[in-house]
């Protein structure tokens, strides 16, 4: 066993420790004031702001005792200093870096609170994150940095052993748009004609034609073709069953042939929610559109990844859990590929503006389909070359390695074909 003695076990600390020994490293731990009970063999770590003759000791920062809540000031101290922020000025400790505290401001996610600067959607940027500033966003630094104290613990205390935790492969698909024509209604149907009209895209009113008439297949509808997928890697769904608007646009969740495809999918994968522009802090709004994704599987759904990435700290995580979300796939990025919490491996939320962990566990991905095509102008080599980099990143330590694709980027058609067979060569050359 591992003790962190430290002079005060705070909520912060204590969030840190869990997510570090027990879910990362799979070691044996407790973190106490005293050290009444230590047994011959256990190791202790002493987490202060002055090092022990005797004993391992880590240089504490202040960010893990702050009064509750986030603090712009606190921030900008961090920020002011070199990377990795968190280092011993003084002294002689045997880990100058303090560990914890980079942890937990990567998963806590404490700079999404504190900056005010959103893109039009609302969203949290890359660009806007210091560890873009820093060049770290591609790499699992958090991840890295555990490790590293880890090893170093060992190579001392030869009794110390931690978990070497295999790489999981994840392939999520979000379902925006079931089909591009049909399903859509007369109405619909109607007004796309007279657009493309409008636009002089007549070349869209020939396809729309030919697959309503039955000539052509629907471009978007690939989930035969994902099925194939399933033998490369794990899969799963996320559905959106919004209300109608100018950003919620996916099929009537009353039609039947959507209904049928929800049924089949659920009877093969797992699938969660993927609420709607309208609930990113709307609890009563994504209640509706889980019972709707419920009532259609006959299962329940604890899984739920937010529609445009619409997530903004710590209102929508609020309104997942009391809609009784367990799991979300939120945490990535639009504008950017990386990690935005500096980790591969799931945390559960700690939320800052209460300062207590939750039950809410986040599931973070490195990189969105659209992301690298249409917000980074990446060709597909130079993307999967950039995936296959980070995917490297990740098996030196253990996590998950998540995609988010969509169902209509799975296709030959608007410029995805080299995409699409780029993905599963991507898969392909990367079996274990």
């Amino acid at each position: 066993m591992i003790i962190i003695y430290t002079k005060r076990c705070s909520a912060r600390l204590l969030y840190t420790a869990r997510h570090i020994f027990e879910h990362v490293l799979g070691v044996e731990y407790r973190v106490s004031e005293n050290l009444n009970g230590k047994n011959d063999g256990d190791i202790v770590l002493t987490y202060g702001f002055t090092a022990s003759a005797g004993e391992l000791s880590m240089y504490a920062s202040d960010i893990l005792f702050e009064d509750t809540g986030p603090h712009i000031d606190t921030y900008h101290k961090i920020i002011e200093k070199p990377w990795p922020y968190f280092k011993a000025p003084f002294g002689s400790f045997d880990f100058c870096e303090d560990v914890f505290a980079l942890c937990f401001f990567s998963i806590s996610r404490y700079e999404e609170y504190v900056l005010p600067i959103k893109d039009k959607y609302g969203r949290f940027r890359a660009c806007d994150s210091v560890f873009s500033r820093d060049k770290v966003l591609q790499t699992p630094h958090v991840d890295t940095m555990i490790f590293e104290f880890a090893r170093k613990i060992q190579s001392v205390f030869h009794q110390f052993q931690f978990s070497n935790k295999k790489t999981k492969k994840l392939l999520t698909i979000d379902v925006d748009h079931a089909w591009k024509y049909r399903n859509k209604g007369f109405i619909r149907h109607l007004a796309a004609f007279g657009k493309n009209v409008l636009q002089l895209r007549l070349d869209l009113v020939a396809e729309r034609m030919k697959v309503l008439t039955g000539i052509l297949p629907d471009p978007y509808f690939s989930f035969d073709q994902l099925d194939k997928l399933s033998t490369l890697v794990e899969m799963r769904y996320f559905i959106l069953l919004g209300d109608y608007n100018k950003i919620d646009i996916n099929i009537h969740h009353k039609s039947m042939e959507f209904r049928q495809l929800l049924s089949s999918l659920s009877d093969r994968y797992p699938v969660g929610i993927h609420p709607s522009s309208k609930s990113s802090n709307n609890t009563l709004q994504l209640i509706k559109e889980r019972k709707r994704l419920e009532e259609i599987t006959k299962k329940p759904i604890y899984d739920s990844r937010q529609h445009f990435l619409l997530l903004t700290m710590p209102g929508t995580y609020h309104a997942l859990l009391e809609a009784g979300i367990t799991d979300d796939y939120t945490m990535g990025f639009a504008d950017n590929i990386g990690f935005r919490a500096g980790t591969a491996f799931p945390f559960y939320w700690f939320d800052l503006s209460t300062d207590t962990e939750t039950l809410l566990l986040v599931h973070p991905f490195v990189a969105m389909d659209v992301t690298i095509r249409d917000y980074l102008n990446l060709k597909p080599s130079e993307a999967f070359g950039k995936m296959k980099s980070m995917l490297d990143g990740v098996k030196q330590n253990g996590g998950t390695f998540t995609l988010l694709w969509h169902n209509s980027s799975f296709t030959d058609a608007e410029g995805w074909s080299e995409w699409k067979s780029g993905l599963v060569e991507f898969f392909e050359g990367n079996q274990e």
